[in-house]
């Protein structure tokens, strides 16, 4: 009996050291590691609002996108903003009275149709480059960019890349976050600028 009761001893140890039951695991990545990376930064300085503002390309975020508009980004008040867009002149000569009552708020609309038209499963891409930076004063600068935006549409007819230049005028509100007040939108190398997006993709 004493031999059985040994033998039945050593034959579980051994099945449990063969188990690894006691042997910790490697951790597994977190899901959300590359969801975090592009997580919005509240803007205390100000080239974190163009940092946002492609990252809310990237992640389909039009609630990150809107944000990079607002004087008070922490919020979902959006009518607090005076935001203006000026599109590319050559826009402006076809598409009407579309952008004279542009705000904030059209923004918004114009990104969630961006969203909706993206094709699903693609990952667009928001590049801007600084050219020049001229600074007003210790609450405002301005910022003349290059951009492009390449994206996949679920509508053949709408150019996969988008690019232009812009002059960016950037505020710091009485709260201290930093917001681009004033976008004007110039056609660079291509005739698809962000401003023909806009008026393909707001109605």
């Amino acid at each position: 009996m004493r031999l059985m009761y040994v033998s039945w001893m050593v034959f579980t140890a051994l099945w449990a050291a063969s188990c690894n039951l006691f042997t910790p695991r490697t951790p597994e990545e977190p899901q959300s590691a590359v969801s975090s990376t592009l997580a919005f930064r509240p803007p205390t300085v100000a080239d974190v609002v163009l940092t946002n503002l492609s990252n809310a390309f990237v992640s389909l975020s039009a609630v990150d996108y809107a944000r990079t508009f607002s004087p008070a980004p922490t919020t979902d008040n959006l009518t607090t903003s005076d935001f203006v867009f000026t599109p590319a002149p050559e826009t402006a000569g076809v598409a009407g009275t579309l952008f004279q009552n542009w705000t904030i708020l059209s923004e918004r609309r114009f990104f969630e149709n961006f969203r909706s038209q993206t094709q699903r499963g693609s990952t667009p891409q928001f590049q801007l480059t600084i050219d020049e930076r001229n600074i007003s004063s210790p609450t405002e600068l301005q910022l003349s960019v290059s951009y492009r935006l390449t994206a996949r549409y679920n509508a053949a007819d709408i150019p996969s890349v988008c690019r232009g230049r812009a002059v960016l005028r950037l505020l710091q509100s009485a709260q201290g976050f930093w917001y681009i007040r004033e976008w004007r939108d110039f056609r660079g190398e291509s005739d698809f600028t962000i401003s023909e997006l806009k008026r393909r993709l707001i109605n």
